[in-house]
């Protein structure tokens, strides 16, 4: 069947209208048992219209639009489907009753033919290239907004890896759905004053004796698992709470570092921070009533910034790491080469560590290339005065390698699980 000239024209409102079409969700899905009749969801998403808003103007990309949309709803649907536009470019559709996802993906495979025709567009023609995610309920979800979220999590899995049309998998979860409900828990726990600390051992492979502390941010939550560090942190620097976050973390870090040396433990206090930082003029006066509050040696607060490299040479960040310096802060370069460091930050600062993380190198015994690559950090970090120290190194064997590498610590499983200020107390007052 030959695709329908696209028009400047639209249907009517009522016929596509969201609203419309989410209250037909609503309706439907009581209609879905798991022996019986089933309801899927097609979100399809099409460049085109932002392409030719760009190139011929807004009226040519609603007219493909709308040909899009009347393909979908002459061509694939049955009378009893339902279709709502999400926006120009991107449509949903929702078919019941269907008996199982082959159903689904047959109309899918159709509309994927007949959307991704040639667009008669005046003397010239033009191509969708569209992309169709699939959800299904009751299998990804009952409720009419998850599953459309989920259609459109499988539509962007299938853009992403030139699929075209993908079901949905709990392995493709939108990240940035994740950052969001991250960014939440992290304000209300600033807000409600229940940020927390762990701290993980930092070990000298030498002497086997924990010789500091990573001092990790979280927050207690029931209902979900922790974030991960690099998580929790790519979460203060986007939800522009970084200088919020620095203060209490200074603040909270030296606190339990006083504690420790009280206690008799001589600890490095190791504190992560977004570079992002350092472009703050007030930052290191942050840093400098911190130091004074709080009993420490001089030396004993280590600082590494994340995403160093993306500042790029501009000279209040190099002004302000020199000004760390004088206040008797180490600074510590994370991940040489990776988008945290470069050597042009090694060349512009002195360093007192240089931090090695090891899954960006696997397996040290056995893969001659990725040891030669370690030695040759290693070597590096020496011939410059640093401290070379690998984190994440999670088992005895990998801990062994570095040794012979010439590393000088680890951090990671190997070296200790993170705990509590108590807890870590506990495990660790007896080697001072």
């Amino acid at each position: 069947m030959s695709a329908p000239p696209a028009t400047a024209g639209s249907p009517a409102r009522s016929a596509n209208d969201f609203r419309d079409f989410m209250q037909w969700m609503r309706e439907h899905v009581a209609g879905c048992d798991a022996a019986g009749a089933s309801l899927a969801v097609l979100f399809v998403d099409y460049d085109v219209v932002a392409r030719l808003d760009s190139a011929q103007g807004f009226e040519a990309g609603n007219a493909a639009h709308w040909c899009l949309v009347g393909r979908m709803r002459d061509e694939v649907l049955r009378p009893q489907d339902a279709l709502g536009e999400i926006a120009r470019g991107q449509m949903a559709c929702a078919l019941f009753p269907i008996h199982g996802a082959g159903v689904a993906r047959l109309a899918a495979a159709k509309a994927m033919r007949l959307l991704g025709a040639p667009i008669p567009l005046g003397d010239s023609k033009v191509h969708a290239r569209p992309a169709i995610g699939i959800a299904i309920c009751p299998e990804h979800g009952t409720d009419p907004d998850l599953l459309l979220k989920r259609a459109r999590i499988a539509c962007r899995s299938a853009r992403e890896r030139h699929e075209r049309i993908a079901e949905f998998s709990d392995e493709q979860e939108d990240p940035r759905a994740k950052a969001l409900v991250l960014e939440n828990r992290l304000r209300d726990a600033l807000a409600g004053e229940s940020l927390e600390l762990a701290f993980q051992p930092r070990m000298e492979l030498f002497t086997r004796r924990v010789v500091g502390v990573e001092c990790l941010l979280h927050w207690p939550d029931r209902d979900r698992p922790a974030a991960a560090p690099a998580e929790v942190l790519a979460t203060v620097e986007s939800a522009e709470l970084a200088n919020e976050v620095a203060a209490w973390l200074l603040h909270a870090s030296l606190r339990n570092g006083a504690d420790f040396l009280y206690r008799g433990l001589n600890l490095r206090i190791g504190v992560k921070l977004p570079a992002r930082c350092l472009r703050a003029p007030e930052f290191p006066d942050l840093v400098d009533r911190a130091l004074h509050t709080w009993p420490v040696q001089r030396g004993q607060l280590v600082l590494g910034f994340t995403g160093l490299a993306a500042l790029g040479a501009q000279p209040e960040v190099i002004e302000a790491l020199q000004r760390l310096r004088k206040l008797g802060v180490k600074l510590a370069m994370e991940s040489l080469g990776t988008g945290d460091a470069t050597l042009h930050d090694l060349a512009s600062v002195q360093f007192d560590e240089l931090r090695l993380q090891t899954r960006y190198l696997p397996n040290l015994a056995v893969t001659p290339r990725h040891e030669k690559i370690v030695r040759a950090l290693v070597e590096l970090a020496h011939h410059l005065g640093l401290t070379a120290v690998a984190e994440g190194v999670d088992d005895d064997a990998e801990a062994s390698s570095l040794a012979a590498l010439g590393c000088d610590q680890v951090q990671g499983r190997h070296a200790g699980t993170p705990l509590d200020a108590a807890k870590f107390i506990a495990a660790y007052e007896s080697q001072s």
